[in-house]
């Protein structure tokens, strides 16, 4: 007797910890449901106030609590969706994921409507092509609200209807567009599953999935196969899914390789929040992998480079380089008598008489090339020099001197406007970002001209002035200090004739050029196959012919890559 006395309690125990624990259980969730309609009170508040971020956050974390507790197909969840999508559309200017937040929230409750006191036809047009993509799974009954929903395995209560069964899942014929339900949430460091449908109507062959994660610039792309059910389907490798969220896109392709349709885009993308505090384990024992037919590995589409095939860059700059001693200025000449003696004396061509320093004031550079892949480029650059401070010209023309010019020259000696060269380079990139280093070696063929200050003693002596080429190719090789050697008395072509304290004259050298330098290039504007963006240039140019140079070329510019 004493026995059953003891055992009764002991039941009773059990039996009213089971009840607490299970009353505990329901005020929890009861709980869950309360705090998601707060959370989403005070996001529609930040929604009038303008604080979009601030509601889409609010709303996100909202959806994500209501997911932990299994509350994530109730009517609070189906508002909370359609808050999410109002946030998106009018806010965020994201037309494609407030219509999925539409599909998610009709999915759920198929009688759901807008506030009215919200609404815009921007959002009403929205929502209506939302329940256009639900079409026949829309459901025409409310959810059974939080706290009514039965335990597995209790009976219905007598006279109860048995609800229907859900719709049969449309044959993929008729499937309108591109329908894809976005992933909100992934564990860190595990594989992301993409879904997507593609119906008949379109003209597309192939599927692609973009994804960057966290911190990343460039997308990456993968083709989507075809699944055993039908789905076109995508992986988002674990690696990807790190830090605080993975960004994602899906473009459907001709067979051309032009786009035909989206779900969602490079800069308005679907976004997943990556949670937990480590990697998340694989498929359970036994669960089939919907992606066991397909290779795990990152595959770029043939059209979907993210680089650009091809490259134009416009660019301006400044330099300078060494000219060495003995190269010849292009315009003045001097009378040379080393001896000293009447009849030897010759008029030669002023030379550099130390190795230094010259300008090459201004120039523009077009580059034209081709991306072999993302690291290997090749490319034309053009280079157009003008001289602009150069002033060392005749005085006289060629007419002048009763004298025709010779072949090649103009009326008299002209100072050289400028200078043009071209050159085949090879470019090695560094990286796949917005901010690109690379470097360069090029070959080619042309002329660069530096200008150097020839005033001086030698330009102002009364006895031995600056003459230009008109007066060489008169006197020929006769000496001007021998009158007797003269065929009839010429006057004299001074060079920088009023202004000897300040003249300029020009080298030139080339005609063989070979380059080595560095470029940096930022793009302002990126797209899926390119960008837009600035570029900085350095170039060490080797001229090599008769005479020899070497040119520091420094330019910056603009430059797109496309296609």
């Amino acid at each position: 007797m004493f026995a059953g006395l003891m055992i009764a309690p002991r039941r009773l125990f059990a039996f009213l910890s089971i009840v607490a624990i299970g009353s505990v259980a329901a005020a929890q969730q009861q709980d869950v449901v309360k705090l998601a309609e707060r959370l989403n009170k005070k996001a529609m508040d930040d929604y009038d106030m303008l604080e979009f971020d601030s509601a889409a956050q609010t709303l996100q974390g909202a959806l994500g609590k209501l997911r932990e507790e299994g509350k994530d197909e109730t009517p609070t969840a189906a508002r909370v969706h359609v808050s999410l999508g109002m946030v998106y559309i009018a806010g965020l200017k994201d037309r494609n994921r407030g219509v999925q937040q539409f599909v998610d929230a009709l999915k759920i409750d198929g009688t759901i409507k807008l506030d009215p006191e919200r609404a815009t036809p921007e959002l009403q047009d929205a929502f209506d092509e939302a329940v256009k993509q639900v079409g026949p799974a829309l459901k025409t009954t409310p959810p059974p609200a939080e706290g009514e929903t039965k335990e597995e395995g209790e009976t219905k209560e007598e006279g109860e209807q048995a609800q229907p069964p859900p719709p049969p899942k449309e044959p993929p014929g008729t499937v309108h567009g591109l329908q894809h339900n976005s992933v909100d949430e992934a564990k860190l460091g595990q594989d992301v599953t993409i879904h997507a449908q593609l119906g008949s109507d379109v003209s597309a062959s192939r599927l692609f999935l973009f994804y960057r994660g966290f911190g990343q610039e460039d997308y990456v792309s993968i083709p989507m196969n075809v699944g055993p059910n039908g789905d076109w389907v995508g992986v988002i490798p674990g690696d990807a899914v790190q830090g605080k969220t993975v960004q994602y896109y899906i473009e459907a392709r001709d067979s051309r390789g032009r786009p035909a349709v989206a779900s969602g885009s490079a800069t308005s993308p679907y976004i997943i929040s990556v949670v937990g505090n480590g990697p998340a384990a694989g498929p359970a024992k036994g669960e089939e992998n919907p992606l066991a037919f397909m290779a795990k590995k990152k595959v770029v589409g043939p059209v979907d480079r993210g680089y650009g095939r091809l490259f134009v860059n416009l660019m301006i700059g400044t330099g300078g380089g060494v000219e060495f001693a003995g190269n010849q200025y292009e315009v003045a000449y001097q009378y040379f008598n080393p001896n000293g003696v009447i009849g030897q004396g010759r008029l030669v061509p002023l030379s550099v008489a130390h190795t230094g320093f010259a300008l090459s004031p201004l120039h523009g550079a077009v580059e034209i090339g081709v991306n072999i892949n993302r690291h290997i480029a090749l490319s034309l650059i053009g280079r157009f020099e003008g001289t602009l401070i150069n002033n060392a010209d005749s005085v006289q023309s060629y007419a002048d001197l009763n004298m025709a010019p010779p072949l090649g020259q103009g009326s008299g000696t002209s100072r050289a406007p400028g200078a043009a060269a071209g050159m085949l380079r090879f470019r090695y990139t560094f990286g796949e970002g917005r901010l690109r280093p690379s470097i360069h070696v090029g070959l080619g063929g042309g002329q660069i001209r530096h200008v150097l200050d020839v005033s001086g003693p030698a330009s102002t002596d009364p006895a031995h002035p600056l003459v230009d080429y008109a007066t060489f190719a008169q006197y020929g090789n006769t000496d001007p200090n021998d009158p007797k050697s003269w065929p009839q008395p010429p006057p004299m072509n001074d060079v920088c004739a009023g202004h000897h304290d300040n003249c300029w004259d020009t080298i030139s050298v080339g005609f063989v050029l070979a380059s080595v330098g560095a470029s940096l290039s930022y793009d302002l504007v990126k797209w899926v196959n390119g960008g837009f963006g600035l570029i900085a240039d350095f170039d060490m140019i080797g001229a090599f012919s008769d005479q020899t140079g070497l040119q520091f070329d420094f330019q910056i510019g603009v430059g797109a890559h496309f296609l």
